[in-house]
This record gives structure tokens, sequence and C-alpha cells, in this order.
């Protein structure tokens, strides 16, 4: 049987009883909430364009939003789609673009797991696939293209980062991706997309409240040859966000 949510989506209802049900958070989810827009607020000019590249149903894309934040959200899943828009749409300017970022822009395979947020590009990703579906796929230089430079480029895609990055024209001012301990040899690949060509710096952010895990920001060119062992270190997070910023190398 559909859930209450699931019903509303979709109808004049569901902002209103979004926002009657926000009412009724606990302190702590409000603390939280607060702590996660004032992290982005920190890092983005108001108004900045944003790119939220597997925004799934919209917790990072609506506080981006709510930091002041011009968002394009990119999301496969129909039903994921279908909760960004309700929540997203109609509040400052917002785009959702249906379908995935890979390689050559075309259709894709998207290998569908018990839990939406665990869907995947990559077969053989974590969790037992139960379904499968074709998406449109676009790359990241159409988007560029299509709507600008991003101040900052957020992916998440369960282990497909290197296809999202693989048309990247150069590198963008900020960037995060999720890693997993088990593939860093493809997160590895990621950060040397994203430097080449740039002084960049890395960060990275852990499961939990949102905020830095490196007490400065490291050059890429420090961080890199002990990334694998840092991460792949078994008292470690077994996952995270690296983040990278760069500026253009003169000369």
């Amino acid at each position: 049987m559909p859930s209450l949510k699931t019903l509303l989506i979709g109808t004049p209802l569901y902002r209103p009883a979004r926002a009657v049900r926000r009412l009724f958070l606990g302190r702590e989810r409000r603390r939280r909430e607060r702590h996660t827009i004032a992290f982005y607020r920190a890092l983005l000019p108001e108004g900045a364009r944003v790119f939220d590249i597997g925004a799934n149903v919209g917790d990072v894309a609506e506080a981006l939003q709510r930091a002041g934040a011009r968002v394009v959200a990119v999301e496969p899943q129909p039903e994921c789609l279908a909760e960004l828009r309700a929540r997203c749409g109609g509040r400052g300017e917002f785009v959702a673009v249906p379908g995935v970022v890979g390689r050559a822009a075309g259709t894709a395979t998207l290998y569908l797991r018990p839990h939406h947020a665990a869907s995947s590009l990559r077969p053989d990703w974590l969790g037992e696939t139960v379904a499968t579906l074709e998406v449109p796929m676009t790359t990241l230089a159409e988007l560029i293209e299509r709507f600008g430079v991003p101040a900052y480029c957020k992916v998440d895609v369960e282990g497909a980062e290197e296809d999202v990055f693989a048309t990247l024209p150069h590198p963008l001012p900020l960037v995060s991706f999720e890693y997993h301990r088990s593939g860093l040899d493809r997160a590895a690949a990621c950060l040397e997309m994203l430097s080449k060509d740039a002084d960049a710096e890395v960060n990275l952010n852990h499961a939990g409240p949102l905020r830095f895990a490196l007490p400065r920001w490291v050059p890429a060119d420090e961080f890199r040859p002990g990334m694998m062992e840092r991460l792949g270190h078994p008292s470690a997070p077994t996952y995270g966000d690296i983040w990278v910023r760069t500026k253009p190398r003169s000369g």
C-alpha cells in the first residue's frame, strides 16, 4: 500500500503537509539542518550555480537551495525524481534533469537495489540487483555547456564517479565525490582527473555531521601519495566524500 507521502507527492498538498511535519522535527534534527545549511553558505556565494549529480530525493539539493544556491539536479529514478521536484521545484531557480551523467550521451542501464540510494550504473555495486531500468544519459561537458560552469559540483553516483568526470573540459572550482574503501583506485583516478592542469587542494568529510575532517586543505600533490594508506586503513571510515577545490595554473 502506498505511503501517505507517496500519495501526496505531485499534489498541491505535499508542500503544506511537509511544512507541518517539519514543525515536529526534534531539536537535534533541526540543529543538523541548520549546521548543513551554514556549511554550504560558508563555501558558496549567494546565487551560486551548483550541480547535484545523483540527487536522489533531494536532501542535498534542498539544503543547497536553503543556502541560497541555484541548483541543477540530475536523478534517474522516477520515484526519487518525483519527490525531488516536489521538494525543490518552485523554490528559487531549480532544474531537475532526468537521467544519469556518463561518458557519452545516449541511454544507460541503471541497476536498481532494494534501497533507492544504492542503485548504480555498476552491475557489481554493493547489494543485490532487483531490477534494471533504461535511463537517459548526458555528460558533464553537456551540462556545463547548457547551464554554465558550476561553482560547486556534488557527485554521489554509487561507484560510477569516473564516468561522470570523463568528459570534464577543465577543472571545476569546487567538487565533492563519494568514495568507498573498496574502490579507492577509482577515487584516486577521479582525483587525478579533477586536479590535472590546476592548483588543487583536497579535504575530506565522513559520515555524520557535514564538516571537514582535515584541519587544513592539503595540496593534491601532497595528499595523493598517502591517499590509499590513509583512506584504506582499517581504522578509517569505510566511506565518505573527497572534496577538491582548484584554480587554474598561471602561465
